[in-house]
């Protein structure tokens, strides 16, 4: 199964122009290359074909994902579910807990037939968006835009 990379589902529900430059913007952006740093420091990850979870929990049947903020809940909310859907068939009957670390939050996340419909048409749109390779500057936010990462790469 040729997988997308998990964080591009949460990227298409902030932007979708910064689906096109996933790649540009490791090199790029400072708070970008600080996550990365942070992300690569959390050794505990398990990793599965070419994605990581963060977390298992084998007792209670859970798969984990922690995220410092919770500001992209939807993102967050279908990147685990797409974790529950590529290891469905290894973790039967497994559900999701996505936790906030600064806001303190946790949320039970269910993969439903529904949702997995759902998250199956989202990943043939972020595909759609990839292959396309064009920016929709129309998109452009101001008070979102303003601290993103990709800002650069839009605003030409």
């Amino acid at each position: 199964m040729n997988t997308l990379e998990p964080n591009l589902i949460k990227e298409y529900f902030y932007c979708h122009n910064r689906l096109i430059v996933k790649d540009l913007q490791k090199s790029f952006n400072k708070f970008i290359a600080i996550g990365n740093i942070y992300d690569k420091s959390n050794l505990n990850k398990i990793k599965l074909g070419n994605f990581e979870i963060d977390e298992i929990d084998y007792n209670n049947k859970l798969i984990i994902e922690r995220k410092k903020r919770i500001s992209n809940f939807e993102g967050s909310k279908f990147q685990l579910l797409y974790y529950l859907y590529l290891t469905k068939n290894i973790y039967k009957n497994f559900s999701g807990l996505l936790i906030g670390i600064e806001d303190n939050k946790k949320y039970s996340i269910i993969l439903t037939q529904q949702k997995e419909k759902e998250l199956l048409i989202i990943l043939d749109e972020i595909k759609s968006i990839m292959l396309r390779g064009k920016f929709n500057n129309n998109l452009l936010i101001e008070s979102k835009c303003r601290n993103c990462g990709m800002y650069d790469f839009c605003n030409f």
